[in-house]
């Protein structure tokens, strides 16, 4: 997942968690929780991820540029 990463443009996939890399266009909505942010995807891959609190600053700032 590590080498797949580095192959990827930051400014437009981010990895989320151990299992997933995401691309900006791809995220529907967020909600805050008591571990960090839920990340909800859109349509087809409608599917709820969880970032940690350590990962949701840089996550936030990600989506803002």
């Amino acid at each position: 997942m590590d080498e797949l990463e580095s192959l990827l443009n930051p400014e437009l996939f981010f990895r989320v968690n151990r299992q997933y890399i995401i691309h900006i266009q791809s995220v529907d909505r967020l909600k805050t929780t008591h571990k960090g942010l839920t990340v909800q995807l859109k349509p087809p891959h409608i599917l709820e991820l969880d970032i940690s609190r350590e990962k949701s600053t840089a996550f936030k700032n990600w989506l803002d540029r």
